[in-house]
């Protein structure tokens, strides 16, 4: 029979203060018995109770003994909070706020800002933006600077999980719930970032049977392990994160339209590192003074021709190619300034490549090979023109800009 119960305990079951005095302990969990209360007694182990689809660690503290009756002082733990204190200990890496982000291109500190004015909210954030672009970290910025910021933060890689075990890998599963399965189960990443911030990475690889129990956990806050039949209430933001336009895949039909809603309640896209001028230099000193560092070197800068190159190559891979590069770059020189030998291969045939010409300078050089090849007396211009597919009177008033600027 319960005596007493701190309020705590009460609030963790949803109770008011002092309900359960006078009823026994089987209202709460039926399995706890006296005999196996008896068995707890002094062996400091820890047994799991289940409850309304919540888990508690229970250890008895201490017993009272008297002629007539044994009495027992039980702590109860929610086992969730103990596998976020777990959790927090063990995988957490080192907070990463804004201003960690680096960069001074004025757009860019202009974007920064708006990230930061929405991350105290608690809103849905879809982040787009092309690969190595930064999204992990605009992510851990935004949970840095939330109310959930010392709850867990935890990443799911869509794009790494086989379509088969995505939903065991967000809602975890029961013992025995399949062929191969952890034979004590397992909980799953929604249960992990209770309280915290979940962030779904290259989201465009979800499966759209996934994509439709996704969109019910985000709308009921619940979540349902694989062969279980508790629902459990989860309390997380979500930050989803997307490579592709998520726009066109609705539109294509390869992702759901009600899920791209709920998760686009603040879109953002991370500029790519081309569109940040000299934001690529700032980056490279950076990653210059780490990897001089970790390799022992003492390398001061770029040469000029390295420094050109950086400013007018595209960086397909963004702020993760230019990392790679100068990883490379730094291992390779000897000397105190990175030159053209010292970077990667992929760079250094760029210096080779004819520079981009206009449309318009090619259009004219064309031109004037037809009129030289077919004659420039008005019938040899009708033939270029046609030849060409344009007509006589664009011809003339091409050859007219040619004669004008002396091609």
């Amino acid at each position: 029979v319960i005596l007493a119960q701190n309020d705590s305990f009460t609030k963790k079951l949803g109770l008011v203060p002092d309900e359960l005095n006078g009823k026994k302990i089987q209202t709460i969990f039926p399995n706890l018995t006296v005999d196996l209360l008896e068995k707890m007694r002094g062996n400091g182990e820890l047994y799991e109770l289940h409850h309304h689809g919540s888990v508690f660690l229970v250890e008895v503290l201490s017993t009272s003994q008297s002629d007539t009756s044994t009495g027992f002082v039980l702590t109860l733990d929610d086992l969730k909070d103990t596998y976020h204190r777990a959790y927090r200990l063990a995988d957490q890496p080192k907070d990463l706020i804004f201003g960690d982000i680096l960069g001074k291109d004025p757009d860019f500190l202009s974007f920064k800002t708006k990230v930061h004015s929405v991350a105290g909210y608690d809103s849905t954030i879809l982040l787009t933006g092309e690969t190595g672009s930064g999204k992990e970290l605009f992510a851990r910025a935004i949970h840095a600077a939330s109310r959930r910021k010392n709850e867990p933060f935890v990443i799911v890689n869509c794009g790494s999980i086989p379509d088969t075990l995505i939903e065991s890998e967000l809602f975890g599963y029961e013992k025995g719930a399949f062929t191969g399965a952890n034979p004590a189960g397992r909980h799953g990443k929604f249960y992990l970032a209770d309280k915290g911030t979940l962030f779904l990475d290259e989201l465009e690889n979800t499966p759209l049977y996934m994509q439709q129990k996704l969109l019910r956990v985000l709308e009921t806050g619940e979540v349902e392990r694989l062969g279980g039949k508790n629902t459990i209430h989860v309390d997380v933001r979500i930050i989803a994160a997307s490579n592709r336009n998520l726009d066109e895949m609705v539109k294509e039909g390869t992702f759901r339209q009600d899920l791209y809603h709920r998760l686009s309640v603040i879109p953002f896209r991370i500029p790519p590192l081309r569109e940040r001028g000299e934001d690529i230099l700032l980056l490279t000193e950076h990653f210059i003074d780490i990897f001089n560092t970790k390799y022992d070197k003492n390398i001061k800068r770029l040469s000029d021709e390295v420094r050109k190159l950086f400013m007018q190559y595209r960086w397909p891979g963004n702020i993760r190619e230019l990392q790679n590069a100068i990883e490379f770059a730094v291992s390779m020189c000897i000397g105190t300034v990175i030159t053209m030998d010292h970077l990667p291969y992929f760079l250094r045939i760029e210096t080779n490549r004819p520079p981009i010409r206009k449309l318009h300078d090619i259009e004219l050089e064309y031109i004037k090979k037809a009129v030289n090849q077919f004659g420039w007396t008005d019938e040899g211009k009708t033939k270029a023109a046609k030849s060409l597919g344009i007509s006589r009177a664009t011809i003339y008033r091409k050859l007219k800009e040619i004669e004008g600027n002396h091609v």
